[in-house]
């Protein structure tokens, strides 16, 4: 069953979020002054169907890219608006550049096509919101992000503009997720590392 099919039934589930520490902002690459950051580990339900989500987008692109992370986007209400996958513009447009370049984290985005700022999970999951008549729910919204350890600064502009409260990421993203890591399940030289992993966390039913 796709991932897709249940969507619409799911909720922010406030009483699994926690507020990310001090330690865990610090690991992020940029952080938002207007935007407040949660943890919620990866039984989360919508953490569940994101990384359902990056697995379908990871299959589309043959899992030629290591960049399958993404994200669901909630209205301040806790209602489903929309989820994008950065994978979905590598497979329109030809694949990641950085993967190929072995870029550090933060680097060479000019370099790629797919990885422009407007492709990323975070600005296509706000995009298909507005598409789908969502502009003044956003809001207050609630992104929940399944397989990166932060939001890049055009992003999280994006995020700023458009109201977005609340970034969501899993527990101990940045080890996860930080490729520059010594264990690391997002490997560039090892695109099938992060769906193994993805799937082992992945529950019967969400």
């Amino acid at each position: 069953m796709s991932a897709r099919s249940s969507l619409q039934n799911l909720s922010v589930h406030e009483e699994l979020l926690r507020p990310m520490s001090q330690n865990e902002i610090d690991a992020m690459h940029h952080v938002s002054s207007t935007i407040s950051y949660f943890v919620t580990g990866p039984d989360h339900p919508a953490m569940q169907q994101a990384m359902r989500l990056g697995l379908e987008a990871g299959a589309s692109m043959n899992w030629l890219t290591t960049y399958f992370h993404t994200g669901i986007l909630f209205s301040a209400k806790g209602h489903y608006l929309s989820h994008a996958s950065v994978a979905e513009a590598h497979a329109e447009l030809g694949g990641c550049e950085r993967v190929r370049l072995g870029s550090a984290p933060g680097e060479d985005y000019d370099k790629c096509p797919g990885c422009q700022g407007q492709n990323h999970s975070e600005a296509r999951s706000i995009q298909r919101a507005r598409e789908a008549g969502h502009e003044a729910e956003l809001r207050g919204s609630t992104f929940i992000f399944a397989g990166h350890f932060w939001c890049c600064e055009p992003c999280t502009q994006a995020m700023e503009d458009a109201g977005v409260a609340r970034v969501v990421l899993m527990e101990g993203a940045a080890a996860l997720f930080d490729k520059s890591r010594e264990g690391a399940v997002l490997d560039p030289a090892d695109p099938q590392r992060l769906r193994l992993w993805f799937e082992s966390q992945l529950l019967v039913s969400v």
